[in-house]
């Protein structure tokens, strides 16, 4: 579920920086509508709920929403005599994304601290912008340095947000402690993740430093796992970390604008040879170029994330499973550890599209026969995929950037 409100929670930023600025209503009329429209939201979540809707429909008429306020009660244009405008566009986008999972889902309040936690980077770097802009100083040189600078300290802050308490069972800290010592690994604090509104079983790693690297377990988790199936799951996380795959996930990530980029100027450079006429109409119809972004680049952050970075998801977490592995010396642990998580869950046949579905992992470290080979093997290959793939979008974006062809979509998309 989180995957998924991060996901939701981007593009809705992408869809405020990427609209254009309207002033359809103003004043009184426009305070009044946005009255109205909560209250209709509010209704139709409810009506929704009584009805069954098919949960398909809850997040595009949460966008539906959003763009109305943008659009025709001109929240943007407000937001934009503001300081800190894109953190405030940014929150009126959250305040309906957690009413719908309140309303629909009845997630608690350790749910919001949980969310929270995992949004704060976002709050971060928009204020740290947002500073900058106050200052009048020019970012655009130290953009990346605040960015890296802002993701690898925020763990400091996020496990605040977070619905945590450290582990003080002795029993259950000796053993992970040990284990974490004897394989060269070392963490600030083991937390135990409360309940969020429905029972999780789940463990995982947040931070990049070994100083400010924290390991986490459901406290559900625990209960129902043997110790030698708890180490099984934690020697999934030590491959995480032995793997380095928060770092390669980054390099992910920091891929994105280049890949955005290098598709758009693909696609618009094809556009031209074919029609170069509507081009030169496009381009300079300044309102519709700016929707006609706008969709573009949520579009393609939505296929960016829900399935090229998820690929690569997936590939980490089968590297973390086969680690488990290897540092146990069977795959019996982890299996049976994932069966107990998959039938408690009520999961264990349903797909995944981070982390594979629970039943193909079990599947898969059944037919495995040599884990060392795999890691060597597969490690390699998957990695020179990633180098490769961002080498060819920095090519195509340095290949265009010159093009006098671009110099008016260079402006749009520098002014949103």
């Amino acid at each position: 579920m989180l995957y998924e409100d991060l996901i939701y929670l981007w593009l809705g930023f992408l869809l405020f920086e990427f609209f254009p600025e309207t002033t359809v209503l103003t004043g009184f009329f426009c305070v009044f509508f946005l009255i109205l429209k909560e209250l209709f939201f509010l209704v139709t979540l409810v009506w929704f709920k009584k009805r069954r809707v098919l949960p398909i429909f809850f997040n595009p008429f949460l966008f539906l929403n959003y763009t109305l306020d943008l659009w025709i009660l001109s929240l943007k244009h407000y937001f934009l005599m503001l300081p800190f405008s894109s953190l405030l566009g940014f929150l009126w986008f959250f305040h309906y994304y957690l009413i719908l999972r309140l309303v629909i889902f009845r997630l608690g309040k350790n749910y919001i601290k949980l969310l929270f936690g995992l949004i704060l980077p976002i709050f971060l770097i928009i204020i740290a912008e947002g500073i900058f802009e106050a200052l009048n100083v020019n970012i655009a040189p130290l953009e990346w340095g605040v960015f890296l600078i802002i993701l690898f300290f925020s763990p400091i802050f996020m496990v605040k947000f977070f619905p945590f308490s450290p582990l003080k069972d002795p029993y259950w800290r000796e053993l992970i402690s040990g284990f974490l010592k004897n394989n060269g690994v070392s963490v600030k604090e083991i937390y135990i993740l409360k309940d969020i509104g429905r029972k999780l079983y789940t463990a995982g790693v947040l931070g990049f430093l070994p100083g400010i690297r924290y390991l986490f377990f459901s406290s559900h988790l625990l209960e129902v796992l043997t110790p030698e199936e708890v180490l099984g799951v934690l020697g999934h996380e030590i491959g995480h970390i032995k793997r380095k795959h928060s770092l390669w996930l980054l390099i992910l990530l920091i891929n994105l604008p280049f890949f955005l980029l290098a598709c758009l100027f693909v696609i618009m450079y094809v556009f031209y040879l074919i029609f170069p006429a509507e081009f030169n109409k496009v381009v300079n119809q300044d309102t519709f170029l700016q929707i006609a972004l706008a969709v573009y680049f949520i579009t393609a952050s939505f296929f960016y994330v829900r399935y090229a970075f998820a690929f690569f998801l997936r590939q980490f977490e089968r590297e973390a499973d086969v680690f488990s592995t290897l540092l146990l010396g069977s795959v019996q642990p982890l299996i049976t550890a994932l069966y107990k998580i998959g039938h408690l869950s009520g999961e264990i046949y349903k797909k995944s599209w981070h982390h594979y579905g629970i039943l193909e992992r079990i599947e898969f470290l059944q037919g495995l026969t040599s884990p060392q080979e795999y890691l060597l093997k597969k490690g390699k290959k998957l990695r020179l995929s990633i180098l490769l793939w961002l080498s060819i979008n920095l090519f195509v974006v340095g290949l265009f950037s010159s093009q006098s062809l671009f110099e008016k979509l260079y402006k749009v998309i520098s002014y949103v």
